[in-house]
């Protein structure tokens, strides 16, 4: 840290040793080799550097020292903690029972003072030193390496909170920054994504937080409070004095050959400060599509979206479900020496090469907003934005959109549909959304079977009737066998915009000819009239009972006294009397769909060969006895077309455009879940608790 210049510039003014010509030669000589005003003034044979410290320290009232004169003790250099040694560029070279001396470069930093007294609970003095001499003593007495375990082991030893410090009297720096680091190198190794301190008033409790739960460690006494808070806010260079609002930092720190950094936030509470810490390691970043876990028809259309030239791709989700790592690994598959992309994050996660990256920075003036003005001048093909919380940051990201740049972004929704509602409430106009959307990826994560436990699950009833309503939701295909186009045109439409697949036939024979072409088994239930010209639905019904008995029939009739003799020799599901109404129509055919469904589950449970390969962990060593190790991504993906794009300027409601999207084949989050599920990636347990149903299913 060097002294301040202006300040030493004016000093040296004052004093008789500049004039404003040397002010000016010394002020540039400074800036142009980078050297602090003492070694200017020496190189420029004005006054040594020797003299400069002595007149700065005179100022203060300080004495100025010469630490090539000093041997510091190892016990001495303890009682400074090497970051923050290193931080404020300070070098302890005395200390009694009441007061600790440091020598430093700077005097007018009276923030290193207010720190170390709280931290230390003791007197600070200052000496002055050169920074040459500061740099020399800090190499000289302390190792910059914050490796917290020893390479030696290939597995650390597992040590308890407990055994670093046996009671209060121990309390000294050295058990503090063993204690701390402590939690760090544990929360690393059980693989927590966050290290919570939280505390409360007989206690202070520490948790990490696992594969999405939190889980109680044991915890730190509560004596020794203040002591890690104030070790923590040190390390991420937040103020150590301030405890009356919220603070946000970050710690950068190798555990052996992994480099990791924790994003922290404090906030005060009844009790004391409440600390988070985000960890974030760098070498475990999965930057690649195929590793967000996407099922390959997902994964297609992804691929497709984001190669798009122009427009806006939003992914939504809470804190938490892996957003970040998903436009991570989209902006990877797209870095190629022919595009440039820019990003504007808050904070940056982590360093993508070949990628500019710009740090949101309130304090100094660089907001979103900012950033995305001035990222434009630069001519990039590509934009990340960190994440869209205003008007003005989304009209400048659809401006960019509509101008010829893809535009990726995250929005705080529960679902994909939900970002047209956002868009709007934060005062974005319909037509402009409409116009630069392409597509919005609502996103969980769901925590993994342990691989090493997992073992074959039959499901309970209640998670066979979640699942029976689940697939209620996937549209069914009909077959509809009718001679009258304007009656054939009317079934079809009621269908169609309940999200029913429609084929059609003209009569038995075409009928027939349809089924025998679906070789996927796809055709779930057949409509078909009673009275038809060459094959009529009599003979059509027998012929589907023996070969095709798997197949449900529906018979359509007037009802006359020759028609109802027909239809009681027949093996029909349902029967339905014409002129057809609607809700008849509906209410039928969902009866008879959730029992073609049923039947399937039925057929694929009791197979050698299941489809459905439930699976579930029955808690090991491994996983901590949970059964699950690990997190995958579960997606829903909203793909904005024509159509949907009328919907939305006309402003239809969350409600309608979810429920055309699904006509059209969009998958929801519990849908994609209940997919994994039945994979045998995770539970359908865990998928109930991860998604939310907001599927009303209406007939109308």
């Amino acid at each position: 840290m060097h002294v301040n210049e202006d300040f030493l510039l004016d000093l040296l003014m004052e004093n008789g040793v500049l004039n404003q010509e040397s002010y000016e030669e010394v002020l540039a000589t400074s800036h142009e080799h980078g050297l602090s005003v003492g070694a200017t003034c020496e190189k420029l044979e004005i006054m040594s550097a020797a003299d400069v410290l002595v007149l700065l320290a005179a100022e203060y009232d300080l004495e100025s020292v010469n630490l090539a004169h000093y041997k510091i003790p190892k016990e001495l250099v303890k009682l400074v903690p090497n970051d923050v040694a290193h931080r404020y560029q300070i070098v302890p070279i005395g200390s009694d029972e009441e007061s600790l001396t440091i020598a430093m470069a700077d005097p007018t930093d009276v923030q290193v003072f207010d720190a170390l007294s709280h931290l230390l609970e003791k007197d600070v003095q200052g000496v002055v030193a050169t920074s040459d001499d500061i740099s020399e003593a800090l190499n000289k007495y302390y190792n910059e390496d914050l490796t917290f375990v020893d390479d030696d082991d290939d597995e650390p030893e597992i040590i308890g909170f407990s055994e670093i410090i046996q009671d209060e009297s121990d309390v000294d720096e050295t058990p503090i920054v063993q204690l701390v680091s402590l939690i760090i190198v544990k929360a690393y190794q059980a693989k927590a994504s966050d290290i919570h301190i939280e505390p409360l008033e007989d206690k202070l409790r520490l948790r990490y937080r696992i594969d999405g739960i939190l889980h109680e460690i044991e915890d730190p006494p509560k004596y020794l409070q203040n002591n890690i808070t104030s070790r923590l806010k040190i390390m991420a260079r937040i103020d150590i004095t301030e405890k009356r609002l919220p603070q946000d930092g970050r710690i950068s720190m190798r555990l052996k050959d992994v480099d990791l950094d924790l994003r922290v936030s404090s906030i005060p509470t009844t009790y004391g400060e409440s600390l988070v810490m985000r960890i974030l390691d760098k070498s475990n970043i999965k930057l690649g599509i195929p590793e967000l876990g996407m099922f390959a028809d997902d994964q297609q259309i992804i691929e497709r979206i984001i190669t798009y030239p122009d427009g806006i791709f939003l992914v939504t989700g809470p804190t938490g479900s892996g957003k970040t790592t998903s436009l991570y690994a989209f902006l990877n598959t797209l870095n190629l020496p022919d595009r440039k992309i820019i990003t504007a994050e808050d904070p940056i996660e982590y360093d993508l090469q070949g990628i500019n990256q710009c740090q949101v920075n309130v304090t100094k003036g660089m907001t979103f907003v900012k950033i995305l003005r001035s990222m434009l001048r630069q001519a990039p093909n590509i934009i990340m934005v960190g994440e869209i919380r205003d008007l003005e940051t989304a009209s400048i990201a659809i401006q960019a959109s509509l101008t010829g740049h893809m535009v990726f972004s995250t929005l705080h929704t529960n679902d994909a549909t939900s970002a047209i509602a956002r868009l709007t409430d934060i005062g974005v106009q319909p037509f402009l959304i409409a116009s630069a959307l392409k597509a919005v990826m609502a996103q969980r994560l769901c925590r993994r079977i342990c691989d090493a436990c997992k073992q074959p699950y039959q499901p309970t009833e209640l998670e066979l009737e979640y699942l029976e309503m689940s697939r209620n939701k996937e549209p069914g295909h009909i077959l509809l066998v009718e001679d009258d186009p304007a009656t054939q045109k009317l079934i079809k439409k009621i269908l169609f915009r309940n999200d029913f697949k429609v084929k059609t036939a003209k009569n038995g024979i075409e009928a027939l000819e349809v089924l025998a072409k679906d070789d996927e088994r796809k055709i779930d239930i057949v409509i078909t009239d009673l009275q038809m010209p060459e094959m009529d639905g009599h003979d059509l019904t027998k012929a589907i009972n023996e070969q095709y008995h798997h197949i449900p029939v529906v018979i359509m009739s007037g009802a006359d006294q020759e028609e109802l003799d027909k239809m009681t020799q027949l093996e029909i599901k349902g029967c339905l009397l014409k002129p057809i109404n609607s809700l008849h129509l509906l209410n039928t055919l969902q009866r008879i769909y959730s029992k073609v469904l049923k039947r399937r589950l039925d057929e694929s449970s009791s197979g050698q060969n299941d489809i459905l390969k439930w699976s579930k962990g029955c808690g090991c060593q491994v996983c901590g006895n949970s059964g699950y190790k690990g997190r995958l991504g579960i997606y829903e993906i909203f793909h904005i077309n024509p159509e949907i794009q009328e919907m939305i300027f006309k402003q239809e409601s969350t409600a309608s455009l979810r429920h055309r999207a699904r006509g059209m084949g969009m998958r929801t989050l519990r849908d994609d879940g209940v997919r994994k599920a039945t994979s045998g990636l995770t539970t359908i347990e865990e998928v109930i608790r991860m998604t939310v149903d907001n599927e009303v299913e209406k007939f109308n």
